[in-house]
Parts: structure tokens; sequence; C-alpha cells
């Protein structure tokens, strides 16, 4: 069935006309749009829970030179919780964080109208996916089922389309949190700098899983025989970002509300370092969730939820990869479940899931220091943010 929208269009700040879009497999509204962006604007886009404000995934145009956010599309998703968009920005995938049901989506992103349009979706295997990464090459798709605790391998055709998954793999075992370690959950799937590892957080084990990737033929595949490190128990390592060039991962323990520092190897990690990220909410009511890096690796970020609501800043050590406590800022409303630093360093900006809004604050690339700009945009519900072409870290 073919649905039409009204589509409003402006070029350089006037009012030139409104015509009507047709989009077949999908639902796209567009409030403005360029016909190509600016030199000094790229696109933002923004996953969200829906069926309370928000129909989907949202595309914004941010001014890399005054951090403003201005929205221009709404595709209807259910429940795009996250994201990831292909390097050459053609296409966005998005999990559909249902139970039991998971679903994956695939769109095309159209440059012109800055809007989405829907390919195809398959089954992730379990309930509630929660993360997608993109291998190096673009040619992978892996996710993480929160509900059932296991992870998905999809192929990514050459058109942007999903081929059903390669493998499905369930994790086994519990922790010691009642209520949020009873099963597995796995959090994060995420492909290493060169392609040679998928790196998997089980939030419900308190384990690491480190997966070999084994190229067969013209495809490739996750070695089940995975090395597994164990995290402190009740810890709940929920996201996991690689430093580009060290052998470090740096793990966000949710439960803990600490930030761990693994130094790896041949098949194995060592804990090299814990630091408190949530230092106001008592044990036991910690919910720490996202981290980063600077783009320049000279600076990690990691949030925190509860009544704690800032981002903790520290300074990375260029040989070690270790880490020093610098700052805590608030970010300005009530639940970050996710954010994002610009590709130019310049800006970082914070999902709050809670107050329902996006917060902006400029980037002090020498220091890595944080100071709010006076713009929020209000958003029901986002939940993750990422920028045209994607980003590693």
């Amino acid at each position: 069935m073919n649905i039409k929208h009204k589509v409003t269009v402006r070029n350089k700040g006037r009012h030139t006309g409104i015509f009507i879009l047709f989009c077949l497999l999908g639902y796209t509204w567009v409030t403005s749009c360029s016909p190509t962006a600016p030199g000094n604007t790229t696109y933002l886009f923004a996953g969200t829970y829906t069926g309370s404000g928000s129909n989907g995934i949202h595309v914004y145009g941010f001014n890399n030179n005054t951090g403003v956010l201005r929205h221009i599309s709404e595709t209807r998703a259910e429940n795009p919780s996250f994201l990831a968009v292909s390097a050459n920005g053609r296409y966005v995938y998005a999990v559909n964080e249902n139970n039991p049901a998971g679903e994956l989506s695939a769109f095309a992103f159209d440059t012109k109208f800055a809007s989405l349009r829907f390919l195809n979706k398959q089954s992730t295997g379990g309930g509630s996916p929660c993360y997608v990464a993109l291998s190096a090459d673009g040619n992978y798709a892996a996710v993480a089922n929160y509900m059932g605790g296991s992870l998905a391998l999809f192929p990514i055709e050459a058109d942007g389309k999903l081929g059903p998954a390669l493998q499905i793999i369930s994790h086994r075992g519990k922790s010691i949190v009642p209520g949020r370690q009873e099963a597995p959950h796995v959090h994060t799937t995420v492909f290493s700098p060169d392609n040679s590892l998928l790196l998997v957080t089980d939030l419900g084990t308190d384990e690491l899983y480190a997966y070999p990737i084994v190229q067969t033929g013209s495809s490739i595949r996750l070695d089940t025989n995975a090395w597994i490190v164990k995290t402190t128990p009740g810890a709940g390592p929920r996201h996991v970002v690689f430093h580009p060039v060290l052998p470090i991962w740096y793990v966000m323990e949710e439960l803990s509300g600490q930030v761990a520092v693994y130094q790896y190897g041949k098949q194995k990690a060592i804990l090299v370092q814990t630091l408190l990220n949530d230092t106001i909410n008592p044990p036991g009511k910690r919910g720490s969730a996202d981290i980063h890096l600077s783009p320049d690796a000279r600076f990690l970020y990691a949030s925190n939820r509860a009544e704690a609501n800032n981002i903790g800043h520290y300074a990375i050590d260029p040989q070690t990869g270790r880490l020093s406590t610098l700052s805590y800022t608030p970010t300005g409303g009530r639940k970050p479940r996710n954010f994002t630093i610009s590709k130019n360093g310049r800006y970082l900006l914070a999902a709050n899931q809670e107050t329902g809004d996006i917060t902006t604050f400029r980037r002090d690339t020498a220091t890595g220091m944080l100071t709010p700009l006076s713009a929020t945009k209000r958003i029901s519900k986002p939940v993750c943010l990422v920028w045209y072409g994607g980003s590693r870290y």
C-alpha cells in the first residue's frame, strides 16, 4: 500500500513549497530539509522507545559550528533502541527491542531529503535485542539479545539488506544480584578494531566473551570456543569500548557503577584498574550506562543514571591506557542511557531517556572539559545517538 506524506522543503531558510512523498513499506515524516547538507552540518540519528510520543527513528541536522540540532525527519519503527550506521552513511540498522520476538531492521538513508526508507528485517532469535554493531568492512552485523542471553551474527548484502542469521549463540549461567542476574543477559557485541574478535558483555553472568572471528570461504563465523573473562561478582558488565591502538578494553559495569580497565593478549585479559564512576548512588542502586572515548583517544567518558544523572570524565595515559579521574558533569536531564561525541571532538550530546531530551555540551578538545549549551532538544524517550557515517568509538 502506498502512503502519502506531506513534506516541507526549505532552501536557504525560505519556504519553497510543499509536496507529497510516497513511501512504500515504511512511514517517514519530513519536517524540513535541504537538497544537500551544508558543509558545516552533519546528520545525527536518534533511536527511541516508541508508544508514548515517538514513532521511531529521528534524523537531525547538527551544526558543527554552533552545536544546534535541527529536526528533519522521523521514520516509523518499533522500539528502535539501538542503531548502527554504515561507514559510507548509506544504511542504518536498528534493533526492534521487543520480547519475546526481537528483530533487526535495515533502512536506506536518502541524503537528499535526510530520510530513511525501510529495506527489510530479520528475526534476532531472541527477545529484547539491545545492541547492534557492524564489522569494520560493513559486511556483517552482530546483535545482543538481552532476554534469553544470546547473540546473533547477520550478513549484510550489497544492497544493504540483511540476510538471515548466520549464527545464534546462547549463553548459560547466572550471578549474584537478585532480579538482575538470574539468567544470562547479553548487552553488547563489539567488533575489535582489527576485526579479529567479537567482544560480548553478559550482564547476567558477570562475564566477557571474546569470540575469535574465523574466515570460512566467502563468509565468516564466530568460533564458539570463546575465551571467557570473569568480572567481579555483581559487576554487571554493560558496555565496552576498545582503545584504538593499545590492547585495552574499557568496560562500563552497570550494577557496580565502576569502569574496569582490562589489558588483553592472546586468549586472555587481565584486570589492571577499576574506578568508581557512580559516586552518588549507593551500592545496589547504581545504574551506569554508556561509555565512549574521545576521537583522539586522550579522554574517556561514562554515564550514570538513577539519582546521579551525570557523565564521568577521565584522562587516558597514552602509554598504559590507565585512567585518571578529572570531573563529573550533570547531563541536565534524567536517565542518560546513551551519549555520543561529535567526530570533530568539539561536542558531546546526551540522550536523557526519562526527561525526554537531548542535551548538548561544548567540549574543550585540549582538556576534555564539558560546558553545557543552552539549547535542549525535546524528544520522547531518546535512548541512542549515532552520527552519519557511524563511529568506531
